[in-house]
């Protein structure tokens, strides 16, 4: 366990570092403007016209240059002088409470933080994920076949490229072997860095872009930097360094914007190869780097890692349980004492010299040292110490506590599996979210010029919380709040695309109908009430209603969809609604008994078509 114990060891030497030692070299290079300049208004009645009066503000010193209002910007901090110069490896400035290395060790050495860490990546690749497209993309799609086949084509070119979106196919085969390293990075030390690798040649990536792969670079060797402001400068001015064996050795720049681009012009392809994406999980204003989910449990994981050590050395240093020997006759110089004590301490790092007689001078005695246990209720504090930061609990790694007299095993597995349920969800979606806004949208719409397509994470089919939102859209569709193909691309499927699936339906006693079918059968129905010579059909309108032009739409207070031109375009006749039948036959039995027709109350019947239900009666 020595790896262990120098684990440890760094995790508190690097707790007592100092933030503020620097160089010489920060005494150097500084601008000097350290005067007054023009400040803003001081009035004697708001700072020293009373009794006790606060004081007017001091006159701001200035250490930038004024702009154009004349008084210079706020700094985003005090950041330490001179930090873009060469300090060694990034991590170790004594902005972190452990350097990169130490809290890689960390979660390697310590058992608790390696599950954490794996249990919280394995939840995350495990969710399926798709390119959709865009709300508003959904919405033009609808009844355009050419529009829908457009998209799929384009589509399948982006799922090719996430598929395997790294250049070192040997390492990162598959999506998600990829996936696997950027969370370990962001869960471990918190600093994902991802290369926008471009093609060999110019425009040769998919859909003529300049990206060719998202190679993931190890983010413990990437120091970002500052500008002026204290803010991570942009546009072509380089904002990271990676060091390699304490020298910088790449410059490298944020990824640029419309804007930036705009600005540089042509020479911006120049920097095509020099771009990263830098995320981290928690941002500070007083760190450039991030808080990882180890870097936030290291006190406890080093409390954790140092009772491991013990109970390891409880079965390589000594296997007797701690006793003071009492020596008896014959034992009586401190020479034969100590041979004594040697003998017996040369058995104790043999296991079965504990199940072996072993015989002492007569007159001796032993006494019991204070027992310690190997393990107690003070592990299951250290591990919930340990899976707090990391948005869990112990029972999420199988660790159960120990159930109360009032509670039965049943309802503590139960409620274990609620909390574990609800804290999935919680934990999951800042990660997820902050992947598809920050990298995967942006790759999508950004690089590949692809606004009607977005990134979804799919729904684990084989979780409650997964099978609770698939039940719910299909109990939605089924009572018509929404459409088959809007719960299709909720889930993370592809719209169907059919006129009949792109609007909300009902279900009926014949099956699923949608309600552009509904209400024209409601229409045929009260129409063949009312005495009309041929059935209506699907598609048909009356004499009186007909539109102007045959290729204008037909229109009217029910068809809010693009989908209703298609339905009214198809042969045949609707199957009748029997609701709407039953409230005909009420209706009937109504009119019979010689009441008007405006007396009669319906909720399936419209006004208007009560109004023309009056011509029979007539």
């Amino acid at each position: 366990m020595a790896k262990g114990n120098s684990v440890a060891a760094a995790i508190l030497a690097a707790g007592g570092k100092n933030p503020g030692l620097m160089t010489q070299l920060a005494q150097q290079g500084q601008f000097d403007v350290n005067q007054p300049y023009n400040p803003l208004p001081r009035p004697a009645s708001a700072f020293t016209q009373g009794q006790f009066a606060p004081g007017s503000p001091m006159i701001p010193m200035a250490v930038d240059v004024p702009g154009e209002s004349e008084r210079p910007d706020p700094r985003r901090s005090q950041y330490p002088v001179n930090w873009n110069l060469n300090h060694g490896t990034p991590g170790s400035e004594g902005l972190k409470l452990a350097p990169f290395a130490t809290l890689r060790s960390a979660a390697d050495v310590y058992s608790v933080a390696r599950s954490c860490v794996d249990h919280r990546t394995n939840e995350i690749v495990s969710m399926g994920w798709d390119i959709v497209p865009t709300a508003e993309a959904t919405q033009a799609m609808k009844g355009d076949p050419d529009l829908r086949e457009d998209w799929e084509k384009r589509r399948r070119q982006v799922v090719e490229f996430f598929s395997s979106p790294d250049s070192d196919k040997a390492k990162y085969p598959t999506f998600e072997s990829w996936l696997s390293a950027l969370l370990e990075d962001r869960f471990v030390i918190d600093a994902v860095a991802i290369h926008l690798r471009p093609p060999r040649r110019r425009g040769a990536g998919p859909f003529g872009s300049n990206l060719a792969a998202l190679d993931i670079l190890d983010g413990a060797t990437i120091r970002p930097l500052f500008d002026l402001a204290g803010a991570t400068p942009s546009g072509s001015s380089v904002a990271y360094q990676q060091y390699l064996w304490g020298v910088p050795r790449v410059d490298l720049i944020s990824v640029l914007t419309g804007e930036d681009v705009a600005d540089l012009g042509d020479p911006a392809v120049e920097f095509r190869g020099d771009q990263l994406i830098y995320l981290r999980e928690t941002t500070r204003t007083i760190s450039p780097y991030g808080f990882s989910c180890v870097e936030k449990a290291i006190r406890p994981i080093t409390i954790g890692l140092y009772k491991q050590i013990y109970q390891e050395d409880y079965f390589t240093e000594g296997s007797i349980p701690a006793q003071y020997v009492i020596a008896g006759d014959g034992v009586d110089t401190p020479q034969q004492i100590r041979m004594l004590q040697d003998a017996l301490n040369a058995m104790a790092g043999d296991i079965a010299a504990k199940h072996r007689i072993i015989v002492l001078p007569k007159g001796s005695q032993t006494k019991d040292q204070k027992h310690s246990p190997l393990a107690d209720q003070g592990d299951e504090w250290i591990i919930s110490q340990v899976t707090g930061p990391f948005g869990m609990t112990p029972m999420d790694l199988g660790v159960t506590p120990r159930v109360s007299a009032v509670q039965s095993p049943s309802e503590s597995k139960q409620l274990s599996q609620i909390n574990t349920d609800k804290g999935s969800q919680n934990r999951i979606k800042p990660v997820t979210g902050q992947l598809k806004a920050e990298l995967f949208d942006y790759v999508i719409q950004r690089v590949f010029g692809q606004k009607d397509m977005e990134w979804f994470w799919g729904i684990p089919s084989e979780t409650d919380a997964g099978a609770d939102i698939i039940d719910t859209h299909v109990t939605m569709v089924k009572n018509g709040l929404e459409a088959i193909d809007e719960a299709r691309v909720a889930v993370g499927k592809n719209p169907f695309g059919l006129p009949e699936t792109s609007v909300p339906g009902i279900i009926t006693s014949t099956g699923y109908m949608p309600l552009t079918v509904a209400v024209q059968a409601a229409v045929a129905s009260v129409a063949a009430a009312a005495g009309a010579a041929e059935p209506a059909q699907l598609g048909d309108e009356a004499p009186d209603k007909a539109p102007k032009d045959e290729d204008e739409p037909l229109k009217g207070p029910n068809l809010t969809t693009p989908a209703h031109d298609a339905v009214r375009a198809a042969d045949g006749t609707p199957p009748a609604a029997k609701a709407v039948t039953a409230e005909l036959e009420k209706l009937e039995r109504f009119l019979r008994k010689g009441r008007p027709v405006s007396a009669f109350s319906s909720d399936i019947l419209t006004s208007d078509e009560l109004a023309e239900a009056e011509l029979p009666k007539a």
